[in-house]
């Protein structure tokens, strides 16, 4: 009998507090509360959190980054991608926290990725939110 032992560290994420922002206008917007509390597991050493959009004009400042690029065993696993690298956030084991670092600019869906030195970790994986967190924008004239 031959035994297998597997360490699995990247981080997983499975539930965000949220999962639709409804912007009605200008004025109502900036009272919406845009923190976020992501649920899931392996949040140990987290380096960096992203906001990826697919809408790059939904946030000011997308970058292509690609974090894993000159490590050869991660590289092809988790390629790169266009995102907001937050300036702030806080973890736990099973919890991220962090605030939109602005008002969304435009309605679609955004996904959340979090890295730490074993890979990174997307809400759309989970099959809670698979198709991210909506944005509708609709301001009335």
């Amino acid at each position: 009998m031959i035994d297998y032992f597997t360490i699995y560290a990247r981080p997983s994420l499975k539930a965000v507090n949220k999962k639709l922002l409804f912007l009605l206008s200008p004025l109502l917007s900036s009272t919406v509360n845009l923190d976020f509390i992501i649920k899931g597991g392996t949040f140990f050493n987290l380096s960096n959190v992203y906001l990826s959009s697919n809408d790059e004009n939904m946030f000011s400042g997308v970058t292509f980054y690609n974090p894993f690029s000159a490590v050869k065993n991660l590289s092809a696993q988790y390629i790169g991608f266009s995102a907001v690298l937050l300036p702030e956030f806080s973890y736990n084991e099973n919890y991220v926290f962090f605030t939109l670092p602005e008002m969304p600019k435009a309605s679609g869906f955004f996904d959340v990725i979090v890295e730490n030195e074993a890979g990174y970790g997307k809400l759309t994986t989970s099959p809670y939110v698979s198709s991210g967190i909506q944005v509708i924008k609709y301001y009335l004239s």
